[in-house]
């Protein structure tokens, strides 16, 4: 939508906005129709939802460029701008992890029935999350296409639903700061790999794989729990010098 948009005269910044705007609308859509479905079901649902958009960029003729895609579409997204809207973005989803609103996510997260028993709108929170999520998906995809100045259905395929879930499962669910780790490995690791380039998905199998078996909170959370233990140990070690036996009366 973004490089359609482009390609028609509207300007970067409004591009962005529009599609921001209008992506809302199937997030909202989306938390609707599988307000049913919860954990497997509910993925399954979504990358089925990814597949079909797949289909109809490739077969929407003219005005998505069919298999073919659109190309030399506008340049507009420098880094500078791309790196203000993820700060912008950091600050609003970490005002949101906080105070109620912060905690009845995490209860709707570890037990939707405890989340229930609190009190907690569980209908329209999952909506809230669905319409969000699309918003800043759409977002990141506006920037894609207008910092790359080409796109295909392929862009929007399975391969892409693979990425966003690798980058969750290394980084962690519980914040918004493991997605950004996660996606930090994701986009920089085949930077430093070089001539491993072609066992690029073998290499992030297997450490997917490590991360689902030994740390399954993600890397955020098992650097917190280093850095506890680090901190107790240091404690400890602080204690023991500092400890002497007192003197009896």
């Amino acid at each position: 939508a973004a490089a359609i948009l482009a390609l028609r005269g509207v300007p970067g910044p409004l591009a962005v906005l529009i599609v921001a705007a209008f992506a809302a609308i199937p997030g909202y859509l989306l938390a609707v129709l599988l307000a049913r479905l919860r954990d497997l079901y509910l993925g399954m649902a979504t990358i089925a939802f990814t597949l079909m958009i797949g289909v109809i960029a490739a077969n929407g003729g003219s005005l998505t460029g069919g298999p073919v895609g659109l190309y030399s579409v506008p340049y507009w997204a420098s880094t500078p701008v791309m790196a203000a809207i993820f700060v912008v973005a950091a600050v609003l989803m970490a005002r949101l992890e906080r105070r109620n609103f912060g905690r009845s996510l995490e209860a709707l997260r570890e037990n939707e029935d405890l989340a229930l028993s609190v009190g907690t709108d569980v209908v329209k929170l999952r909506r809230f999350i669905f319409t969000l999520g699309s918003v800043l998906g759409a977002i990141s995809g506006a920037f894609y296409v207008l910092t790359f100045t080409a796109i295909d259905p392929e862009t929007a395929g399975f391969r892409l639903v693979v990425s966003a879930l690798t980058m969750v499962i290394l980084g962690g669910v519980r914040s918004w700061v493991g997605s950004v780790v996660g996606a930090l490995v994701v986009v920089w690791l085949p930077v430093y790999l070089g001539a491993l380039e072609n066992w690029n998905d073998a290499i992030y199998g297997l450490i997917v794989v490590v991360i689902a078996m030994y740390a399954p909170d993600g890397l955020v959370e098992l650097a917190k729990r280093g850095f506890v233990a680090a901190g107790h140990a240091l404690k400890g070690k602080t204690g023991l010098r500092g400890f002497t036996e007192p003197k009896k009366s």
